[in-house]
């Protein structure tokens, strides 16, 4: 399979996001500050700093949930060449794939460079080359990243509220860390036995029709 591009500028906007955060991190005294009144007591400092430190500890979990799931490649090698593979394969041999297409809830679109292969053509299937879809997880994912990244910079560099933190935290740092819980379940609940199930009954039923034929 041949790497896109997609994959190395998904990791650049993670890293970058992770290395932003802990600069965050480090310098928060200054957001805890413009979140408060002039006249803000130690209580209330206190208060604002471990609110901001839990949202920071809850983000760079997830920060590490989604970088070791993309270093496993468990969302981006695993799960769709093995169903393109198997569907090639199947397409190749004529079988139905009707009930496979209906479950296939596949990240990438398989397509290949010589065009669709007939249901009567021999030999092994062609190559397929992986195209990026525009709404899987590794695009959802490196959009969010890229978008929280510049976000996080804006508020690094104008020291704003604590309060702005949630915002990004919902958009750009919970939501591709969902989208990946979702992406490995998915991953992981398809079994090739799916795909072993319309092989059979299709080679017992061309059994049966040969042996009509030669009765």
């Amino acid at each position: 399979m041949r790497v896109n591009g997609l994959i190395p500028a998904r990791f650049l906007v993670l890293i970058s996001h992770i290395v932003i955060t802990v600069t965050i991190f480090i310098s928060r005294d200054l957001h805890i500050k413009a979140s408060l009144s002039t006249t803000y007591t130690t209580a209330e400092y206190n208060a604002e700093d471990l609110k901001f430190i839990i949202v920071l500890a809850v983000s760079c979990f997830l920060f590490a949930f989604e970088l070791l799931s993309f270093l496993f490649g468990v969302t981006i090698h695993h799960n769709p060449l093995r169903r393109h593979r198997q569907l090639l394969l199947l397409r190749a041999l004529g079988l139905e794939l009707q009930p496979l297409l209906a479950d296939l809830r596949c990240d990438h679109r398989a397509a290949s460079p010589a065009g669709p292969q007939p249901a009567h053509r021999a030999g092994p299937p062609q190559a397929a080359v992986m195209k990026p879809n525009c709404t899987s997880p590794a695009a959802t994912a490196t959009a969010s990243h890229f978008a929280g990244s510049v976000a996080l910079l804006l508020f690094l560099l104008d020291s704003w509220p604590v309060n702005d933190f949630f915002y990004i935290f919902g958009f750009c740092i919970a939501f591709p860390a969902v989208t990946e819980v979702f992406a490995i379940i998915s991953a992981f609940s398809y079994s090739p036995k799916s795909a072993e199930a319309p092989a059979k009954s299709s080679k017992q039923a061309a059994g049966q029709r040969g042996g009509a034929k030669a009765s």
